[in-house]
């Protein structure tokens, strides 16, 4: 577990966890499976499978989602040959406009992840793209079925008008977990992108701090 690969560095006894998005989904599955880790905060956290993400976007739009979901299929069909014939993988833009191939297509995905890739990002290599092959460990990863398991005070951040990560999915991990040591904090008129700017932002750390400071 982490402490044991943290004990020699630092105090095992006031061992937090951060994550956001799909690193939010991340902390609480390593929670759920490390009972010395003493808080965790997960922002705008995946909680449900890729999976289920798609089945709302296709109850949500149909007609639109039915042609982002033929080029995924064309792109997983290509990377199965690649893997075969070359070993080699192939990848798809991570975040695109509706009916594209890429793995986060829902609408506001585009803009808002691309608001955060500044320059600098850019000018030492960040490209959009994605290996094909992890897109079905994404469809399958799902945070909630773990989470019942954690025992470190918990605070999940939640984003109003989140279509990524969706409040509702924030409130069923919370109705798995002990509301004695779970705080829920959902964040008005907010998506899953506008999280990391300006005030929003600013409520977050704020709620991250506090809740740091009275649990670690």
């Amino acid at each position: 577990n982490a402490s044991n690969h943290l004990q020699d560095v630092v105090d095992t006894n006031h061992i937090g966890l951060w994550g956001t998005s799909m690193g939010g989904g991340h902390v609480l599955r390593a929670a759920a499976m490390d009972s010395e880790i003493r808080a965790v905060v997960a922002s705008v956290p995946h909680v449900k499978s890729a999976f289920e993400s798609v089945l709302r976007t296709i109850q949500r739009d149909p007609a639109v989602a039915s042609v982002g979901l033929v080029k995924i299929a064309g792109a997983l069909i290509k990377y199965g040959l690649h893997q075969l014939l070359y070993g080699a993988t192939t990848y798809v833009p991570l975040h695109g406009p509706p009916m594209s191939a890429a793995m986060m297509q829902n609408p506001g995905d585009d803009e808002g992840y691309g608001s955060l890739i500044e320059e600098p990002a850019r000018d030492v290599g960040w490209t959009n793209l994605a290996s094909v092959g992890s897109i079905i460990p994404t469809l399958l990863y799902r945070p909630l079925n773990t989470v019942h398991n954690i025992t470190a005070p918990t605070l999940l951040i939640a984003a109003q008008f989140d279509t990524l990560c969706p409040a509702a999915d924030s409130e069923a991990a919370f109705g798995r977990m002990n509301p004695r040591t779970t705080k829920l904090v959902t964040l008005k008129n907010a998506t899953h992108f506008s999280v990391y700017n300006g005030e929003l932002l600013e409520r977050s750390v704020t709620e991250m701090v506090e809740f740091y400071k009275a649990h670690l």
